[in-house]
């Protein structure tokens, strides 16, 4: 077990635990902090200082407040919501005035696909190391073979030469 695979099953436990608790309530959490958003906007939004305000608001302070407050904590909760989804590995897929729905964006299978891949590659790259040190090693011995070859065609040379000196 090398030290990356160690640090993973130190890690696992830690980590099941937060996964565990985020499914649990961390969107919660998100929603709370996205709600205690929209508040602290509408209490730190100054109303314009005209004599109307929007009519929209019924020309209340207390409403446009309101207003702003709620349009904050709409857009914190589609971004929360949005995340939410993204980590499971899903999305909006239908936008509409009557719905909205979300349906899976990552491939689970082609991610499993890929990970095969990987470790199939992984893999010839270890046979191709294999294969590159035994090439190495047989292209010593051809050098060998070939130092012991030039050698015997050099004696090969001598005892020609002695032959021919001797049928003279």
């Amino acid at each position: 077990m090398n030290r990356r695979q160690r640090l993973r099953s130190w890690a696992r436990p830690y980590w099941q635990g937060l996964k565990t608790w985020l499914v649990n309530y961390g969107f919660a959490a998100l929603v709370l902090l996205g709600f205690v958003g929209g508040v602290v906007i509408a209490w730190l939004v100054d109303p314009p200082q005209t004599k109307e305000l929007p009519g929209l608001a019924f020309r209340s302070e207390l409403l446009y407040r309101n207003e702003i407050g709620g349009i904050s904590f709409l857009f914190y909760y589609l971004a929360i919501l949005l995340f939410v989804l993204a980590l499971n590995g899903r999305g909006l897929t239908k936008f509409g005035w009557k719905e909205f729905s979300d349906g899976p964006v990552v491939n689970r299978e082609a991610q499993g696909t890929f990970e095969g891949q990987e470790q199939s590659i992984k893999a010839l790259e270890r046979d191709l190391a294999g294969n590159i040190e035994v090439a190495r090693q047989l292209s010593l011995k051809a050098q060998d073979q070939d130092a012991e070859i030039a050698q015997l065609r050099q004696e090969v040379a001598e005892l020609r030469g002695r032959l021919d000196d001797l049928e003279k």
